[in-house]
């Protein structure tokens, strides 16, 4: 009887303690859709919405989302959130884009499960997303730990911040050839400049897909001693790997160096970066010698009676891939496989775990086109030598928000299936105003446009209302 007297003790005070922790819950509401009048809808309208809509060309969907906000001003914190979408096109579904729980101590942040996240040095929103991890693909299940926001280094006088996090996934099996694989992702970042006006930062992103068992391979180096290797992108010693994987590195390896530079002037911020992208050691190097990567300039306007508050200007180049290729063949495979001296990195490709996909959607940027475009019943990725242009604004006037995305890609396949070069100009102009009389609502008109030889051409309206309750 004293032991239970105690433990309900213990318990009573651990619900006091959690509850101090976590914030007052938040729940929105939200519905909408829209119409195209061409075979797909428009690219913007479902690119970059982190899965939740496939390019059927009529969409209607209803969403509930609810949970708690961070407050960093504690020093302990517990969140959740739930983000439950209902869409009915031709593939009627029910999805949890988002159930996870978060626990915060200080600055290093625990998260598990779906939860929505985009990494890389881009700083805003509006960006076409991070060339290696973006907001394109449906959040995945995985846990997380690290330092998520910019933090001080002491002894540095305040010159100095990191941020970075590890991550473990789990990755699909449907239409996979390796079942039960894993999905690792980490990164660093550094920052210097502190409270100067002028800041430089330099990060290092490594994505990794591994272990499970492939219908023709057998088992892939699966241990916990495997992932230690494979965390340093070296092969397990004595591991039963084909002889491609013993040319490069056992699992399908991508990687991206970050370069960032930014001026804060009295009330607005210029800034530049640049992200490379590798999938071997040929592109690693500090500056790619390819040129292949992300190209950003930002402008950001911080006085709140400023009309325009953002611009972005991107420039996306994926074409050389370490150059052209020839093909050799693996003894003990019977497929033909790129040697990765010759070139033909193909990027976000790999022959043994298929591709750097999620539900059909590329996870990296979106100018390497998702299967579930083109490819409905594939995880192939067929067109990954890409350059595209981008423009995003965001204006402000009269309690309308407006924003802008536009596109110009010029795409080419890949080396292996080369589509010559076809051109596809890509728009989305959407306008949105708070309700006064209905608190908290928020309505929104959005257009969308394609028009080009590789995506087709199609024109879209669409609506949705927002409101917290």
């Amino acid at each position: 009887m004293k032991n239970i007297f105690f433990f309900l003790l213990f318990l009573s005070q651990s619900i006091i303690v959690f509850g101090q922790m976590i914030e007052k819950p938040f729940v929105y509401g939200e519905t909408g859709g829209f119409v195209s009048n061409g075979e797909n809808a428009p690219f913007w309208l479902y690119s970059n919405q982190f899965g939740v809509f496939n390019n059927n060309k009529n969409c209607l969907y209803a969403r509930v989302l609810m949970g708690t906000e961070e407050n960093r001003e504690k020093k302990f914190e517990v969140n959740y959130g739930m983000d439950l979408y209902g869409i009915r096109d031709k593939s009627n579904n029910l999805q949890f884009n988002q159930l996870y729980a978060t626990f915060r101590a200080f600055c290093i942040i625990f998260k598990g499960g779906l939860y929505r996240q985009v990494y890389g040095n881009q700083t805003s929103e509006l960006s076409s997303g991070s060339v290696l991890f973006s907001s394109n693909a449906r959040p995945y299940p995985k846990v997380s730990l690290g330092i998520d926001k910019y933090t001080f280094v002491p002894f540095t006088k305040g010159y100095v911040e990191i941020k970075g996090e590890v991550t473990h996934g789990w990755a699909e099996n449907e239409n996979r050839w390796v079942r039960d694989s894993y999905i690792h992702y980490k990164y660093v970042n550094i920052r210097f400049g502190g409270k100067k006006p002028l800041h430089f930062n330099y990060g290092y992103h490594h994505a990794l897909q591994w272990g499970g068992v492939s219908s023709t391979l057998g088992r892939q180096p699966s241990s916990l001693k495997d992932f230690v290797y494979l965390f340093f992108a070296k092969n397990p010693p004595g591991a039963n790997v084909v002889q491609s994987e013993s040319f490069n590195q056992v699992g399908n390896h991508m990687g991206s160096r970050q370069y960032g530079l930014d001026y804060d002037f009295k009330n607005k911020t210029v800034g530049l970066y640049y992200q490379t992208i590798f999938e071997d050691k040929s592109g690693s190097k500090f500056i790619s010698p390819q040129g292949d990567g992300l190209y950003g300039l930002t402008f950001k306007n911080n006085d709140e009676t400023a009309h325009l508050k953002e611009v972005v200007l991107e420039f996306t180049k994926t074409t050389y891939q370490s150059g052209p290729i020839e093909l050799v063949w693996v003894t003990d495979v019977p497929i033909p496989f790129w040697n990765p001296k010759a070139g033909n990195d193909n990027y976000f490709n790999n022959y043994i775990y298929q591709s750097w996909t999620y539900k059909g959607n590329t996870i990296g940027t979106p100018f390497i086109t998702s299967p579930a475009i083109n490819e409905k019943d594939s995880n192939i990725v067929t067109n990954n030598r890409v350059l595209a242009f981008y423009f995003a604004g965001l204006y402000e006037y009269n309690h309308l928000q407006c924003e802008l995305k536009y596109s110009y890609s010029i795409n080419k396949g890949t080396y292996s299936v080369p589509i010559g070069e076809k051109g596809q100009h890509s728009m989305m102009f959407k306008v949105g105003r708070d309700i006064p009389s209905l608190k908290d609502l928020h309505v929104q008109l959005c257009v969308g446009w394609d028009k080009g030889a590789f995506l087709g051409n199609s024109f879209a309206l669409g609506v949705c209302a927002k409101k917290k309750f």
